[in-house]
Protein backbone atom coordinates (compact mmCIF):
# COMPACT_ATOMS: atom_id res chain seq x y z
CA UNK A 1 0.00 0.00 0.00
CA UNK A 2 3.13 2.28 0.49
CA UNK A 3 4.30 1.99 -2.59
CA UNK A 4 0.95 2.56 -4.62
CA UNK A 5 0.94 5.92 -2.34
CA UNK A 6 4.92 6.54 -3.41
CA UNK A 7 3.74 5.70 -6.76
CA UNK A 8 0.68 7.74 -6.45
CA UNK A 9 2.25 11.06 -4.99
CA UNK A 10 5.08 10.91 -7.47
CA UNK A 11 2.27 10.32 -10.35
CA UNK A 12 0.29 13.12 -8.83
CA UNK A 13 3.74 15.27 -8.91
CA UNK A 14 4.28 14.58 -12.50
CA UNK A 15 0.85 15.61 -13.07
CA UNK A 16 0.84 18.72 -12.07
CA UNK A 17 4.16 19.69 -13.01
CA UNK A 18 2.75 18.56 -16.35
CA UNK A 19 -0.06 20.48 -16.16
CA UNK A 20 1.95 23.50 -15.29
CA UNK A 21 3.92 23.52 -18.29
CA UNK A 22 0.62 22.64 -20.40
CA UNK A 23 -0.92 25.87 -18.87
CA UNK A 24 2.20 28.29 -19.24
CA UNK A 25 1.95 27.10 -23.26
CA UNK A 26 -1.51 28.18 -23.42
CA UNK A 27 -0.24 30.93 -21.95
CA UNK A 28 2.01 31.55 -24.62
CA UNK A 29 -0.07 30.88 -27.54
CA UNK A 30 -2.61 32.96 -26.18
CA UNK A 31 -0.42 36.05 -25.77
CA UNK A 32 1.28 35.38 -29.37
CA UNK A 33 -2.48 34.88 -30.58
CA UNK A 34 -3.61 37.76 -28.98
CA UNK A 35 -0.02 39.47 -30.87
CA UNK A 36 -1.31 38.59 -34.18
CA UNK A 37 -4.74 39.38 -33.67
CA UNK A 38 -2.86 43.18 -33.53
CA UNK A 39 -1.03 42.58 -36.36
CA UNK A 40 -3.52 42.24 -38.57
CA UNK A 41 -5.97 44.23 -36.95
CA UNK A 42 -3.03 47.11 -37.65
CA UNK A 43 -2.53 45.01 -41.35
CA UNK A 44 -6.08 45.73 -42.09
CA UNK A 45 -5.68 49.43 -41.21
CA UNK A 46 -3.07 50.25 -43.28
CA UNK A 47 -4.98 48.66 -46.18
CA UNK A 48 -7.56 50.61 -45.60
CA UNK A 49 -5.35 53.89 -45.62
CA UNK A 50 -3.81 52.36 -48.59
CA UNK A 51 -6.97 52.22 -50.57
CA UNK A 52 -7.97 55.57 -49.58
CA UNK A 53 -4.80 56.98 -50.86
CA UNK A 54 -5.17 54.85 -54.26
CA UNK A 55 -8.89 56.50 -54.50
CA UNK A 56 -6.69 60.11 -53.78
CA UNK A 57 -4.04 58.98 -56.56
CA UNK A 58 -7.52 57.98 -58.95
CA UNK A 59 -8.50 61.41 -58.28
CA UNK A 60 -5.68 63.24 -59.29
CA UNK A 61 -5.07 61.12 -62.05
CA UNK A 62 -8.47 61.94 -63.30
CA UNK A 63 -8.03 65.98 -62.30
CA UNK A 64 -4.46 65.42 -64.14
CA UNK A 65 -6.56 64.15 -67.46
CA UNK A 66 -8.96 66.69 -67.45
CA UNK A 67 -6.21 69.56 -66.46
CA UNK A 68 -4.08 67.59 -69.09
CA UNK A 69 -7.27 67.85 -72.20
CA UNK A 70 -7.67 71.37 -71.04
CA UNK A 71 -4.12 72.57 -71.53
CA UNK A 72 -4.20 70.57 -74.85
CA UNK A 73 -6.71 72.51 -75.86
CA UNK A 74 -5.46 75.86 -74.85
CA UNK A 75 -2.11 75.01 -76.99
CA UNK A 76 -4.14 73.69 -79.63
CA UNK A 77 -5.60 77.40 -79.79
CA UNK A 78 -2.38 79.04 -79.47
CA UNK A 79 -0.30 77.02 -82.40
CA UNK A 80 -3.61 77.63 -84.18
CA UNK A 81 -4.07 81.29 -83.43
CA UNK A 82 0.26 81.40 -83.63
CA UNK A 83 1.06 78.87 -86.31
CA UNK A 84 3.43 77.37 -84.03
CA UNK A 85 4.68 74.69 -82.07
CA UNK A 86 3.61 73.74 -78.30
CA UNK A 87 5.24 75.14 -76.12
CA UNK A 88 6.66 73.41 -73.02
CA UNK A 89 4.52 75.22 -69.97
CA UNK A 90 6.07 75.24 -66.17
CA UNK A 91 2.52 73.91 -65.75
CA UNK A 92 2.54 70.96 -68.50
CA UNK A 93 5.83 70.18 -66.88
CA UNK A 94 4.58 70.11 -63.14
CA UNK A 95 1.60 68.38 -64.52
CA UNK A 96 4.10 65.46 -65.74
CA UNK A 97 5.98 65.54 -62.64
CA UNK A 98 2.90 64.81 -60.23
CA UNK A 99 1.61 62.14 -62.70
CA UNK A 100 4.97 60.65 -62.40
CA UNK A 101 5.40 61.16 -59.12
CA UNK A 102 2.04 59.56 -58.49
CA UNK A 103 2.89 56.47 -60.57
CA UNK A 104 5.93 55.71 -58.62
CA UNK A 105 3.97 55.76 -54.93
CA UNK A 106 1.38 53.43 -56.32
CA UNK A 107 3.76 50.72 -56.85
CA UNK A 108 5.65 51.94 -53.79
CA UNK A 109 2.23 51.19 -51.82
CA UNK A 110 1.82 47.80 -53.53
CA UNK A 111 5.48 46.51 -52.58
CA UNK A 112 4.29 47.88 -48.66
CA UNK A 113 1.31 45.81 -48.65
CA UNK A 114 3.33 42.75 -50.35
CA UNK A 115 6.05 43.09 -47.55
CA UNK A 116 3.37 43.48 -45.02
CA UNK A 117 1.28 40.77 -46.37
CA UNK A 118 4.85 38.17 -45.90
CA UNK A 119 5.54 39.51 -42.32
CA UNK A 120 2.17 38.64 -41.38
CA UNK A 121 2.63 35.10 -42.38
CA UNK A 122 5.83 34.50 -40.90
CA UNK A 123 5.01 35.80 -37.54
CA UNK A 124 2.08 33.28 -37.59
CA UNK A 125 4.13 30.47 -38.95
CA UNK A 126 7.14 30.99 -36.42
CA UNK A 127 3.75 31.72 -33.55
CA UNK A 128 2.48 28.66 -34.11
CA UNK A 129 5.95 26.69 -35.18
CA UNK A 130 7.77 28.13 -32.19
CA UNK A 131 5.36 29.20 -29.39
CA UNK A 132 5.90 33.08 -28.35
CA UNK A 133 7.88 35.22 -30.33
CA UNK A 134 7.98 38.01 -28.66
CA UNK A 135 10.48 39.94 -31.13
CA UNK A 136 8.95 38.69 -34.01
CA UNK A 137 5.85 40.56 -33.21
CA UNK A 138 7.42 43.76 -32.20
CA UNK A 139 9.36 43.74 -35.64
CA UNK A 140 6.35 43.13 -37.30
CA UNK A 141 4.40 45.86 -35.44
CA UNK A 142 6.93 48.47 -35.67
CA UNK A 143 7.28 48.07 -39.30
CA UNK A 144 3.71 48.57 -39.73
CA UNK A 145 3.93 51.91 -37.66
CA UNK A 146 7.00 52.66 -39.85
CA UNK A 147 4.28 51.86 -42.92
CA UNK A 148 1.39 53.99 -41.69
CA UNK A 149 3.52 56.88 -40.88
CA UNK A 150 4.68 56.61 -44.51
CA UNK A 151 0.65 56.24 -45.63
CA UNK A 152 -0.08 59.16 -43.52
CA UNK A 153 2.89 61.26 -45.45
CA UNK A 154 2.13 59.88 -48.60
CA UNK A 155 -1.80 61.08 -47.84
CA UNK A 156 -0.54 64.67 -47.22
CA UNK A 157 1.74 64.91 -50.20
CA UNK A 158 -1.08 64.11 -52.64
CA UNK A 159 -3.38 66.53 -50.98
CA UNK A 160 -0.58 68.78 -51.12
CA UNK A 161 -0.35 68.01 -54.85
CA UNK A 162 -3.81 68.43 -55.16
CA UNK A 163 -3.90 71.81 -54.45
CA UNK A 164 -1.02 72.80 -56.37
CA UNK A 165 -2.99 71.33 -59.57
CA UNK A 166 -6.06 73.79 -58.38
CA UNK A 167 -3.48 76.38 -58.29
CA UNK A 168 -2.20 75.97 -61.89
CA UNK A 169 -5.24 75.21 -63.54
CA UNK A 170 -6.47 78.26 -61.91
CA UNK A 171 -3.05 80.08 -63.29
CA UNK A 172 -3.89 78.62 -66.27
CA UNK A 173 -7.44 79.59 -66.94
CA UNK A 174 -6.57 83.51 -65.38
CA UNK A 175 -4.20 83.38 -68.47
CA UNK A 176 -6.53 82.43 -70.85
CA UNK A 177 -9.27 84.62 -69.81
Amino acid sequence: MEKWQRSLAVHREQFSQQADAVDRWDAAVHAASSRLDMAASHLQRLRTAREMLRSKLIDVRAYQSRLGARLDAVDARLSKDAGAQRPVTAASRERREYYTRAVQVNAELSDLQTQAAKLVAQLKSRSTAHGNNAAAAQTVRDILDAHACDLEWLESEAAALERRATAAESKLAASSA
